[in-house]
């Protein structure tokens, strides 16, 4: 694997004496493997001093990354199961323990790399509540992907599951789709099994989270978009 070492007198051609701040600030070293987490640290220093689009612009230019996509993902499911804070982890890393539920919808985003490319996401979080179903099909629009999340300590709410998966259909066609079990810290109170239903209802995967510890949100972004970008390379 390439080390950050290897680019670093073309970076600093651009950068000139930021680049010592960026490699202090965020504890990289030109011994580090070029992995997607370095990438990553290395963009945010980048992106604190010239903005988000020209550092992913520089580090494109010097071979750093790959390529840059955005994508729009969604998240349904039954209202209550943590739909919202799977996407205040995800995107703020916080966790909040009052529950507030979603008006509508409302979305969150952040910038990952992954697999050497940076994917500027879009996640939109839909109410699950019946009353807000008039709103919803006007947010899938445009969304390459998704997650179905249900609670591993909510029997009905992965009894419904199928019905999100049809909602998701009838707005957008089949499009990648993750089936996220949530509040993996309380343990597992359901009484089907996630992983065949996965199956039964063609789900492009399967992963249990918490948002409480954090436990596989990063995890179940990641599946969901290579997911996503190898159908588009492939299709």
């Amino acid at each position: 694997m390439p080390k950050l070492g290897d680019f670093l007198p073309r970076l600093r051609k651009y950068a000139g004496k930021d680049l010592d701040n960026w490699l202090t600030n965020s504890g990289l070293k030109e011994s580090d493997e070029l992995t997607d987490k370095v990438i990553q640290d290395l963009y945010y220093e980048a992106a604190e001093k010239l903005g988000p689009d020209e550092a992913a612009d520089l580090l494109l230019k010097v071979g750093i990354l790959k390529d840059v996509r955005r994508l729009k993902l969604f998240i349904s499911g039954n209202g209550g199961v943590g739909k919202t804070s799977f996407c205040r982890r995800f995107a703020l890393g916080v966790f909040d323990k009052s529950y507030k539920m979603t008006i509508g919808v409302d979305f969150y985003s952040k910038d990952m790399v992954i697999d050497g490319t940076l994917f500027k996401l879009v996640i939109w979080d839909m109410a699950g509540q019946e009353r807000f179903g008039f709103m919803r099909p006007a947010f899938y629009k445009g969304c390459s992907g998704g997650f179905i999340a249900f609670s591993l300590v909510d029997d009905q709410s992965i009894k419904d599951v199928p019905g999100w998966v049809k909602e998701a259909e009838n707005n957008i066609g089949r499009v990648p789709l993750v089936l996220v079990g949530t509040k993996r810290d309380l343990g597992i109170r359901i009484g089907v099994d996630p992983t065949k239903l996965a199956e039964e209802l063609g789900f492009d995967g399967y992963i249990e989270t918490s948002a409480f510890s954090g436990e596989n949100i990063e995890e179940a972004v990641r599946l969901l978009v290579r997911k996503i970008n190898a159908k588009t390379q492939f299709s």
